[in-house]
């Protein structure tokens, strides 16, 4: 049930979620691993947008809002509980 709301709330704003074939198609790479994204940007490069979203700490440790260590390489946007803008409060996890 929670997935159908979850891929009803993308479809009305027009948000597919592909899969791995379907990558050439997409404008947007979002992933909550950021070696996920860096081998996405190492064979697309600025072709496409990189978003790193995760809730987990554990999954990305970076206390920056964007990655971009060389100017060749397209920035990967970062949101995790280390940039403090998931939540409203770190300390809270809203049940929704």
């Amino acid at each position: 049930m929670e997935a159908e709301i979850d891929r009803s709330f993308f479809q009305k704003r027009n948000i597919t979620i592909t899969s791995e074939s379907e990558i050439e198609d997409s404008n947007i790479l979002i992933a909550q691993n950021i070696g996920y994204l860096y081998r996405g940007r190492k064979k697309y490069g600025f072709k496409k947008k990189y978003f790193l979203w995760t809730h987990e700490p554990r999954f990305d440790t970076n206390y920056v809002k964007k990655i971009q260590k060389f100017f060749w390489n397209s920035p990967i946007h970062i949101m995790n509980v280390y940039t403090g803008d998931i939540y409203i409060n770190n300390y809270m996890i809203p049940f929704i």
